[in-house]
């Protein structure tokens, strides 16, 4: 048992190294990067006239791919965070704060002609309610996005088993996920499409979920069948 805790301490001690130096890198890493960028930008604004088209190309590709790492870097820097942040668990009203992620998301919802499916309120728990709204932002914006049916819909709700932790899902009728990938999805950077499909993105969203998640003790796990949709279900307490 002690070796074990001694085990514990020294993996519990990594991880927050880890933390500390992608911290760092990514914040130090960003300053140079802004400097290219400003520099390209202005490239681009006092010569792109003159410039021939292959040259002019390279300028606003250099421009583009700056931005596309700023993100990363930023991603990054959340990512780090979370590790560090303090949990501030209160009982909080899942509904309410349902709610007030879809009157935030409520644009994107309309101009995707999504349907927005709640089955039952949801109840109230002890969690971060900062950090779950997160969770629930995120989940809802990848249903919103991956979806390229002409009659869409996501689904909210929640699971109660006698004994175990409540289970919420966030359900969709998207383009699905193959097994194989199930797993690896949940890692930093992985994207399964194309950088410009879906809109974009650097692929850090739902590993930041997972970690949010597991901050609050809990887990995060998905189910879909390609073509048909993906229903991924998150617990908040162990």
């Amino acid at each position: 048992a002690e070796r074990l805790a001694r085990l514990n301490e020294q993996l519990q001690r990594s991880n927050e190294e880890l933390d500390s130096f992608t911290y760092i890198a990514s914040h130090d890493l960003k300053e140079p990067l802004r400097g290219i960028h400003n520099y390209a930008t202005m490239l681009l604004e006092e010569t792109g006239a003159t410039l021939d088209e292959g040259a002019l190309r390279r300028v606003e590709t250099m421009v583009r791919l700056t931005r596309r790492m700023d993100a990363m870097f930023d991603s990054l820097l959340t990512y780090s965070r979370v590790g560090k942040l303090e949990l501030h668990r209160q009982d909080a009203d899942l509904q309410q704060l349902l709610d007030d992620v879809l009157d935030t998301l409520e644009v994107r919802v309309a101009e995707s002609g999504t349907e927005v499916r709640v089955p039952r309120p949801l109840p109230t728990v002890s969690c971060d309610p900062v950090r779950t709204a997160a969770i629930f932002q995120n989940l809802i914006t990848n249903a919103l996005k991956y979806n390229e049916k002409p009659e869409r819909w996501v689904e909210v709700g929640f699971e109660e088993r006698d004994g175990r932790p409540v289970v919420f899902y966030v359900r969709d009728n998207g383009i699905g996920i193959p097994e194989k990938h199930w797993s690896t999805i949940f890692q930093l950077f992985r994207r399964l499409h194309g950088r410009d499909k879906f809109g974009g993105g650097v692929g850090a969203g739902l590993t930041i979920v997972k970690r949010l998640a597991e901050r609050h003790g809990g887990r995060i796990w998905l189910e879909s069948v390609p073509g048909e949709g993906s229903t991924f279900f998150f617990t908040l307490t162990g």
